[in-house]
């Protein structure tokens, strides 16, 4: 009788645990690692393109990085990153002429995209937001489109 009372909670224990990784080994769980090299373009006003990226490390809920942007070619740390469900969030902070331009990103992690919004605000002007959407490794970045929003 103990032998059937220990099998059985093995068998219920194994089935419960193939019942939760199930899901993973058939790739339905979302990716929740922003780690990787991810890039994206934006539409200026005038019409023109420029294409950003930003190296990422994601260690635990902390994300750090470095951002590259395309206007100029020059390199900013990542501050503030946080990666929590699957939401994540970074802000790049850098001198322009002689004020300061800050942008918060928030977006969603789905495998190798994060899509979302940004949000820029130029030196005392109100901020701007736009969409914004990042590929992991890709080679043709994705746009963003100016939307300005309140």
């Amino acid at each position: 009788m103990r032998n059937i009372t220990v099998c059985l909670a093995v068998t219920v224990m194994l089935g419960i645990w193939l019942a939760r990784l199930g899901p993973a080994l058939a790739g339905d769980l979302p990716a929740t690692d922003a780690t990787g090299s991810w890039k994206w373009s934006i539409q200026t006003p005038d019409g023109n393109s420029i294409d950003m990226s930003a190296k990422l490390t994601q260690d635990g809920q902390k994300l750090t990085g470095v951002f590259l942007d395309g206007f100029d070619q020059k390199s900013f740390d990542i501050k503030d990153g946080k990666v929590k469900d699957g939401e994540v969030s970074f802000t790049v902070t850098r001198p322009f002429n002689d004020a300061t331009i800050t942008v918060n990103y928030d977006g969603k992690l789905s495998g190798d995209t994060i899509k979302g919004t940004l949000e820029v605000k130029f030196g005392d002007q109100d901020p701007t937001k736009n969409d914004w959407e990042a590929k992991r490794g890709a080679d043709a970045a994705s746009t963003t489109q100016p939307t300005t929003q309140p």
